[in-house]
């Protein structure tokens, strides 16, 4: 790096210029040079050299982003930059500050001030890594997490890292400066202890700015105003704006981030492996790839198996995480069901959530030498209590649960992820809707009664047996998000279920319910954020509430057809409320419960690493899945939905003044219905506080808002 404020020479070779080479026999030659010559001959002949002076190291006047224009949220990164490349080093990048600068009598920042002499709000050499650190002495400001990347440009870029501490550091109307030690001039820089202090170049010479109120000084500032988040930076509705919002298409005001990385639990495909990219699901069933251990898509486990094995036992790529031979391969994929062929995991080195796993290389995983689907480890073998040796026959038993493929409704995943074998002379001595299998054990539970296990059903609830049929399949989840098309919210395409961590759970579906309302009341202050207590019905019980805030009700008996027509109630689509776990619970579970000794609301709390002493695996082992994502509960898939935090079971396009019909955005959050004419009507003033047209939404209920 060329330094700051240092004289440099700069000589070039011209063409004349020789240097010691060596001929084609390897002896030493005199040889002309490298050096510059343009297309016609021109070279630096008479000028060669060159005598530069470089500027002290100083700040970038005007440079400070985001820009006092703009509107500036408390959550934002903020970056600066110098007239040189500096030091990373993280003492250096330590100095860094984010100061609060005092208010005149009229509310205007007095910028004329030491800033050395002002409140640390952010950074510094003395702060708190993490929020159990400021917990414990909260008299230390949160650390910046600062960005690097640019330093090439002379920029750096930093930011209070939401993810490391819930509160934002910055507060709304208040007036901040980003802070680097300087020295007022470069002859400080005989004093050591004033030069320690001073933020550094690359090659440690000294930040310069200046007296205060000095033209140095002044031009060296950077100060911002935190503005109050307008009503469209918080389209969640969970009170958190996006700056600072860790989801911000979804309604968590908890902010909950088990791995600490920038998504938060709601949103985050893989939550207990910390990622800079949420968008890796190679097979789209809603789990990510750092913590799927069935990642590929169903082509790359079936491109010969047309011809092979006929497609009931075809991998499908079912979400569920079992692994019953913890070798780091789900069962669903896994070529030997019961014999850990992947690497050296297995039993007694179980594969864990987010360890490194090299599952494309076939002579350390899944090995096949003869290509027919069925793993080294495993070919022929059969087990005590099987009911024939793993294979692909109708007879075999592949998964070595005991039960032949061609009456094992879930012929990849051994019935015992269910509980343990139940013995059975007939279909009365099994629970639930389990079969009395041949084998005289309780099958799979088939809910729908399909001949799909639930477990393996793309729609457990809803009769679509085709599933398991080569064209069958494909038609049955066309997009491949492992819902079947019975099931699919509004028709939505590529909206997996998501997941959540809970105590009891039935086939793989948590057993909680996610609609939010229903509770008695008397007053709208009574019910949750979003809802109003509809005195029509029981006395009073809180409801969801459409855009023009009338009342959504889940039982028809309550809300006629002519009710709805005259506007003084909505009727929860039929699909939303028949779909299980939404106003019911998914079939099985109240007997499971029971037997759990806990009731529904108990195990709606979502578990987390502290559930068991921080053993993700064991928190990993809870995974259950959800309703498709439909935070509004309008039948509407949310990324379907034109407003998907506004009840429109329609989906009505939203129509201009002009008569322009706007397809790509929605009635009821556009027009009228924006949500900063929701908030001006609301609260009498635009850009302040939250509400109007959305709702709240999480991993395990949500409102709609009015």
């Amino acid at each position: 790096a060329i330094c700051s404020g240092q004289e440099y020479t700069i000589v070039f070779n011209d063409k004349n210029d020789t240097k010691m080479g060596l001929d084609e026999n390897g002896n030493p030659v005199e040889v002309d040079a490298e050096n510059v010559e343009d297309k016609v001959g021109n070279d630096l002949s008479g000028k060669k050299r060159y005598h530069i002076r470089t500027s002290q190291f100083h700040i970038v006047p005007g440079s400070g982003f985001p820009f006092t224009s703009l509107r500036i949220g408390a959550c934002d990164s903020f970056s600066i930059n110098f007239s040189n490349k500096y030091d990373m080093s993280p003492e250096n990048l330590a100095k860094i500050r984010l100061v609060e600068l005092p208010l005149d009598e009229n509310g205007d920042p007095i910028t004329d001030v030491d800033p050395s002499t002002l409140p640390v709000v952010a950074g510094g050499p003395n702060c708190a890594k993490d929020q159990a650190e400021k917990e414990a002495d909260p008299s230390k400001p949160p650390c910046l997490t600062v960005d690097v990347g640019d330093q090439w440009l002379g920029r750096v870029r930093v930011l209070v890292d939401t993810a490391k501490f819930t509160e934002p550091a910055l507060e709304t109307g208040k007036w901040y400066r980003m802070w680097i030690p300087y020295l007022e001039s470069i002859d400080e820089m005989n004093d050591p202890a004033k030069y320690r202090e001073a933020f550094w170049d690359v090659c440690g010479m000294p930040l310069v700015a200046g007296p205060v109120g000095s033209p140095q000084f002044e031009e060296s500032l950077y100060d911002f105003l935190i503005d109050p988040p307008k009503c469209e930076e918080d389209k969640d509705f969970d009170g958190i704006p996006f700056s600072c919002d860790n989801a911000d298409d979804f309604y968590n005001p908890g902010q909950e981030n088990a791995d600490g990385d920038a998504f938060g639990d709601v949103e985050d495909l893989c939550p207990l492996v910390p990622n800079t990219n949420n968008m890796g699901d190679s097979d789209r069933d809603g789990v990510g790839n750092d913590c799927d251990n069935c990642r590929k898509t169903t082509t790359q486990y079936n491109t010969d198996a047309a011809n092979a094995i006929k497609p009931y036992l075809w991998v499908r790529n079912v979400p569920f995480q079992h692994d019953t031979d913890r070798d780091g391969i789900g069962d669903v994929c896994d070529n030997c069901v019961t014999v850990a062929n992947c690497e050296d995991y297995g039993p007694s080195n179980p594969y864990g959530v987010g360890d490194p796993i090299d599952v494309d290389n076939e002579n350390l995983c899944q090995r096949d030498d003869d290509e027919n689907m069925i793993g080294n480890d495993c070919e022929g073998l059969q087990e005590p209590g099987a009911a024939g040796p793993v294979g692909f026959g109708d007879d075999d038993d592949f998964d070595q649960d005991g039960i032949r493929n061609i009456e094992d409704a879930c012929p990849r995943q051994p019935v015992t992820t269910e509980g343990p074998v139940i013995n059975c002379t007939n279909d009365d001595d099994c629970p639930g809707s389990r079969p009395c299998t041949s084998g005289g054990i309780c099958g799979h539970a088939d809910e729908d009664g399909d001949q799909v296990g639930d477990m393996c059903d793309t729609c457990p609830y809803n009769v679509n047996p085709l599933q398991v049929m080569d064209g069958g399949a494909q038609e049955d989840d066309e997009d491949g998000d492992f819902v079947g098309e019975p099931c699919e919210a509004g028709g939505c395409p590529k909206n997996p279920r998501p997941f959540s961590f809970h105590q009891v759970s039935v086939s793989g579906f948590c057993c909680v319910t996610t609609y939010p309302a229903g509770g008695p009341c008397t007053t709208d202050e009574e019910c949750g954020f979003g809802q109003i207590c509809d005195l029509g019905v029981n006395g009073g019980t809180c409801a969801l509430k459409d855009p023009n805030g009338v009342p959504v009700r889940t039982d028809p008996a309550t809300c006629s057809e002519a009710q709805e027509e005259a506007g003084e109630c909505r009727l929860l689509p039929a699909a939303v409320r028949d779909a299980p776990g939404v106003l019911q619970l998914p079939p099985g579970c109240e007997e499971a419960l029971m037997d759990a000794g806990i009731t529904e609301e108990e195990n709606s709390r979502v578990l987390t690493e502290d559930d068991f002493g921080g053993d993700l695996d064991a928190l990993w082992a809870t995974q259950c899945f959800l309703p498709q994502w439909d935070q509004d509960f309008d039948g509407i898939g949310d990324i379907c939905d034109l407003c998907p935090f506004a009840y429109d079971p329609t989906n009505a396009v939203f129509v201009d003044e002009n008569g322009k019909v706007w397809t790509n955005r929605g009635k009821f959050c556009w027009g009228d219905y924006d949500i900063n004419k929701v908030c001006e009507q609301d609260m009498g003033e635009t850009g302040t506080g939250t509400g109007g047209t959305g709702g709240t939404g999480g991993t395990t209920g949500g409102t709609t808002g009015g």
